[in-house]
């Protein structure tokens, strides 16, 4: 008997696995996602479940060796993002699971699986759709790397919550030290303003915050930061911009030291 499926709750599509007694349950198996082998990945989840302290997990399974790296984490009724980190062997079919262990349902709203050593480049459809954008930002097809390269566009001035473009899928964890590295370029507007790179959490407060200023205009930076999360189980990166200032930004790296 299937234990697990994908449908809508309350207005909400999600997926839901149920546990049995005594059992760790894999409910739900992702067809045609693969990861590339003796890579570490981020994983941000955001579930809950139907009693306080019921335990899912998210695995990356290996099908021809078995080989399974596990995230678990206990569930409470309110929606909650986890966060966790896992690194896969030399295996090529890995694939994502979601499960739960003994009695109990889990529902599952969103999982993002972000590869460490990859960067945020905007190239495809699922990087774009991963990232949010307010007031006038947006993403271009003539982006830093020349005419057929996807950029984020930060135009100001921000609007009242305090970004231009956020992605909040970014999988952080708590109380650990980052290093973050980007590109970003001038596209116009006055050179006084100053641009901002934050990491916030999903209140809308900054646990870093660095702001620049371009030195002249069309100027190139490549940008290098450290940071520390704190005790958050989710946080936004985040860029913004005052005044009429308006820059592109690419190849994001984010990477636990």
């Amino acid at each position: 008997m299937s234990r697990g499926r994908v449908g809508r709750h309350a207005g909400v599509w999600l997926g839901r696995t149920t546990g049995i007694a005594g059992t760790t349950v894999d409910g739900l198996w992702h067809a045609t996602a693969r990861f590339r082998p003796n890579g570490t990945y981020r994983l941000s989840v955001v579930a809950k479940g139907s009693r306080a302290g019921r335990l899912a997990h998210v695995k990356l399974r290996s099908d021809t060796s078995g080989d399974e790296q596990v995230m678990s984490f206990p569930v409470t009724t309110d929606w909650q993002r986890f966060t966790g980190r896992l690194t896969i062997g030399n295996q090529p079919d890995y694939r994502l699971v979601v499960g739960a262990t003994n009695t109990g349902t889990i529902d599952i709203q969103s999982i993002a699986v972000v590869r460490e050593a990859a960067p945020f480049a905007f190239s495809s459809g699922d990087e774009r759709r991963s990232w949010e954008y307010a007031g006038g930002s947006y993403v271009t097809s003539w982006g830093i790397g020349g005419s057929t390269d996807f950029s984020g566009v930060v135009v100001g001035p921000s609007p009242g919550q305090g970004w231009g473009l956020r992605n909040r899928y970014v999988a952080l964890r708590a109380n650990q030290d980052y290093s973050l590295t980007f590109r970003s370029l001038h596209v116009r507007g006055e050179l006084s303003n100053l641009p901002h790179v934050s990491i916030r959490n999903l209140a809308g407060q900054p646990t870093f915050d660095s702001p620049w200023q371009y030195a002249a205009q069309g100027q190139r930076v490549d940008h290098r930061y450290s940071f520390r999360t704190g005790n958050d189980q989710g946080y936004t990166l985040t860029f913004v911009t005052g005044g009429k200032l308006a820059f592109m930004v690419d190849n994001i790296q984010l990477r636990e030291t």
